[in-house]
């Protein structure tokens, strides 16, 4: 009651500090179905601006967040329950390194303050739904928990964004506003949809092929439906794109095609791409047509270059990364710093009517080229070996395992973060809690899927895994 009335007359320092309080009995107390919870708020979070003290965050879960940070790290030290096994993955190797440059670039950052803020907020991310994720997740009963608890929840903001976006006729303009307060723009709704699906959609093969339990497999479809009518009508193309390229994955795996393959292959796609750059952009030149509320042409327009506003400017500020990168190529320019520094890059040439210089609508634009721009070419290189070292991960551990379960939900994780690579590759939200929050821990969940499958007992400390 108390709170009601602190909330009622905009008083927010006693909830926060009750609230609190209850965050951290839970904790302790249940942390896998605490965990759980967190992943249920994450989709309702919405963003508070507390102009007073100069600061903005999601609440309820970024102050949460950065709690658990604290409890894993200080539960880590005291008890010693950091699984070693973790340190045979490479790719646990990958984004130490991306950590450690991240770090080092603050020191030399061109804003300094900007950088610890920035590396501080993502790095909760980390710690939450990777290192602790990956501690959790060994159990697979927690990776359910927590995939279910945030598909719950984002079922709901799905629902009121479609109703929004109905009456107004379903329009491409819409987007920009359907999602709100909920989700900030229709490029991370798209991002956050193409993680969940893969899941929904093997978890309906598995109930109607392996369990027959109908009730759960027709609730199952109905929020595949759903989420698939949320993935059409939030006009993200990028999104579209992650999600056939993942949709295609289940096939490379039935053919066992391994990661080595796959990795030459992309090596060389990557390299005749640059190679043939000029030709290529000739031809995609003659794509003229631009974004639209039809689904068709809002598909073609994906490819367009030559005069759809919103792919000129996302070239804009790919060309302005790469300026800045150029001119500081080691260390950086500091975490969190490309909004405000890469103004004087831009050329006007190539300025589009949607150019600015506060970094509106979004950032670089890139997953792979904001740390490079940002933290200098070894954190580009390791980030982007953090990603195919995952994948990798993934697949050995499926063709390896006999365990139906195992499988399903390694394919399910590996296709989800597929899916957000290829819209990584188009746009970068791993600094918004909702996309985060999934993507760190998919990540956790194969890696521990991986081990999961050998059979091995954790040889760390004190288990996570209390009921």
């Amino acid at each position: 009651m108390t709170n009601v009335v602190c909330l009622l007359n905009e008083i927010l320092y006693f909830p926060l500090v009750s609230g609190g309080v209850l965050v951290a009995y839970l904790a302790i107390t249940n942390l896998p179905w605490f965990f759980a919870a967190m992943a249920f708020v994450t989709p309702l979070s919405v963003w508070f601006e507390f102009k007073e003290f100069g600061f903005s965050f999601s609440l309820p879960t970024e102050p949460v967040f950065f709690g658990m940070m604290v409890f894993f790290w200080a539960k880590v030290l005291i008890e010693g329950s950091f699984d070693r096994k973790l340190f045979r993955e490479p790719a646990f190797w990958a984004l130490a390194i991306l950590l450690i440059w991240q770090i080092l670039s603050i020191v030399t950052s061109s804003m300094p303050m900007v950088s610890v803020k920035y590396f501080l907020s993502n790095f909760w991310y980390v710690s939450c739904f990777f290192f602790m994720g990956y501690h959790l997740f060994k159990n697979s009963l927690n990776i359910k928990r927590f995939l279910w608890g945030y598909i719950i929840a984002f079922s709901g903001v799905i629902l009121y964004t479609l109703i929004r976006h109905s009456g107004v006729g379903f329009t491409h303009k819409a987007t920009g506003w359907v999602t709100y307060p909920f989700v900030e723009n229709h490029g991370i709704y798209g991002a956050m949809l193409t993680m969940c699906i893969p899941f929904l959609l093997m978890y309906v093969v598995r109930s109607f092929v392996l369990t027959k339990r109908s009730f759960i497999s027709l609730f199952a479809v109905v929020l595949v439906v759903l989420f698939a009518a949320g993935l059409v009508f939030s006009f993200t193309r990028a999104a579209w794109l992650g999600m056939a390229i993942a949709l295609a994955f289940p096939i490379i795996l039935n053919l066992r095609i391994s990661f080595q393959t796959i990795f030459w292959l992309l090596l060389v796609l990557g390299g005749s791409a640059i190679y043939y750059q000029f030709e290529l952009n000739k031809e995609l030149s003659r794509n003229k047509t631009h974004s639209a509320n039809n689904l068709g042409e809002h598909l073609q327009s994906i490819s367009n270059v030559n005069n759809d506003v919103s792919n000129l400017e996302r070239i804009n500020r790919w060309n302005c990364g790469l300026r800045m990168f150029r001119e500081r190529p080691i260390t950086g320019w500091g975490p969190g710093t490309y909004m405000f520094q890469y103004a004087p890059f831009q050329k006007r040439s190539e300025m589009t009517i949607i150019s600015t210089n506060n970094a509106d609508v979004g950032g670089i634009h890139s997953e792979f080229l904001n740390p490079m721009v940002e933290s200098g070419v070894v954190a580009g290189l390791a980030y982007l070996a953090f990603v195919l070292l995952v994948i990798r991960a993934g697949m050995n551990a499926y063709y390896a395992s006999n365990d139906a379960e195992v499988k399903t939900l390694l394919m399910a994780c590996m296709m989800g973060l597929i899916s957000y690579d290829v819209h990584g590759v188009l746009n970068n939200y791993l600094d918004i809690d909702k996309t985060a929050t999934l993507f760190w821990a998919l990540s956790g969940m194969v890696v521990a899927l991986s081990f999961y499958q050998k059979k091995e007992a954790p040889t760390g400390g004190a288990s996570f895994n209390q009921p």
